[in-house]
């Protein structure tokens, strides 16, 4: 791979309060991978580290820092290592330097191997780096064409790179790569295709306000595939992710902090390398399942006041055409919404009435609803048997109007 190619932006417009990784500082700098070219808004000056390095021989005047970022170049395949800064503001001015961290630190930077510190030339909009035919390697302060010498690296070199917007202004910066070297690769996302990462749950956490907590780390494996020597961590934006600022301290119980879900951001990171990559998947809150249930009731054929309820004959009606679920029963609210203790096959009610809870849940995921129902048995009536109704014909036509609600006290007598 060469180090020209598709953009990766990391365009950061706010300012990082709080802990966090900031590239503003030689210790936390930016892992160039892969095939990128890299695009930048730096913030401020982080921790000055020129307070215990001494500054670059073409920024002499302090402070160094005003707005910088640090990039970190780990040379994969040797060549000649070529940039261009082209600031978004054709007005910007930019200062660089390139460190040979071979035999150096943070902590003692020594003298960069290429510093610019040349004003702002209308003719380049604003143009510097490595390349474009020179073969100067130091220019400025205020002086030279904004261009100095490439360099010539070997696999495994690794080289600091600060930049520094003198102008202070908020439009940033695209570093574009245009030399032989290639960087790095960073680590690739081995989710398989057709496989999904969203995540999906119900809110089941007893109250239904659009927020409940996610296992975010179930995607770790899945992710990472059959890759060693990787790390993941999840951040709520991807700025975050990109510097690793804000981890998200405890991934198995994530709560989402946006109603009904969010993006979440994986950052991939090889941690022999630190290049890194990013991939991003939803967190969804789903409402509950609800339903209605229907009461049961039976005659009862010896008027004991039980009887054994195929409680399986509600299937039909609370699933009410709903795929993918299922209908449980139970005892009691805690045990339905627990899920222990089912109601198995026929139930003998040890109450008249009694209710029982309903459990409907999805059989594909983890949402489901509770309601309420109760089961009832009615005695069944038992009938005297009356007495013949017998009258006198009194035209002999052989018909008489009978009042057949004389033998009712009768009949009930026996149901009290």
């Amino acid at each position: 791979m060469t180090a020209k190619g598709v953009l990766l932006s990391l365009l950061f417009l706010i300012a990082f309060r709080g802990y966090s990784q900031e590239p503003n500082d030689c210790v936390n700098a930016i892992a160039i991978c892969g095939d990128i070219d890299f695009a930048y808004t730096p913030t401020g000056p982080g921790v000055d580290d020129f307070s215990s390095n001494p500054n670059p021989g073409c920024l002499t005047s302090d402070p160094v820092e005003s707005q910088s970022v640090w990039l970190k170049l780990t040379i994969d395949t040797g060549g000649l290592l070529a940039f261009t800064f082209t600031p978004n503001n054709g007005t910007d001015d930019y200062d660089w330097a390139v460190y040979d961290m071979n035999n150096s630190s943070c902590n003692s930077l020594g003298t960069p191997v290429r510093c610019s510190s040349t004003m702002f030339l209308a003719s380049s909009g604003g143009a510097t780096g490595l390349g474009n035919g020179t073969t100067d390697t130091t220019e400025g302060p205020g002086t030279g064409d904004g261009f100095l010498a490439p360099i010539n690296a070997n696999s495994g070199d690794v080289f600091l790179v600060f930049i520094n917007n003198w102008s202070s202004s908020t439009s940033g910066f695209d570093l574009s790569f245009n030399g032989t070297v290639t960087f790095n690769p960073p680590p690739t996302e081995n989710i398989p295709t057709g496989v999904s990462i969203d995540l999906k749950k119900c809110d089941d956490d007893g109250a239904l306000d659009g927020f409940t907590d996610f296992d975010l780390s179930i995607n770790t494996p899945i992710i990472i595939g059959i890759q060693s020597g990787i790390s993941v961590t999840y951040h709520t934006t991807r700025g975050n992710a990109q510097i690793r600022a804000n981890d998200i301290p405890d991934a198995t119980n994530f709560r989402n902090t946006i109603f009904r879900g969010q993006t979440v951001f994986a950052r991939v990171t090889n941690t022999g390398t630190d290049c890194f990559s990013i991939t991003d998947f939803d967190i969804n809150v789903l409402d509950g399942i609800t339903f209605t249930a229907t009461d049961m009731i039976q005659c009862d054929d010896d008027n004991n006041g039980l009887w054994d309820f195929d409680l399986s004959l509600n299937d039909a009606v609370i699933i009410n055409g709903v795929p993918d679920t299922q209908v449980v029963y139970f005892e009691s609210e805690f045990n339905a919404n627990n899920d222990i203790d089912q109601i198995i096959g026929l139930h003998e009610n040890n109450g008249n009435p009694q209710v029982i809870w309903a459990r409907q849940e999805s059989t594909t995921g983890t949402c489901f609803g509770v309601n309420s129902f109760t089961i009832e048995v009615f005695d069944t009536p038992i009938a005297t048997q009356p007495m013949d109704l017998t009258l006198c014909d009194d035209d002999n036509n052989g018909a008489m109007a009978f009042d057949l609600s004389s033998q009712d006290g009768f009949i009930n007598s026996a149901s009290g």
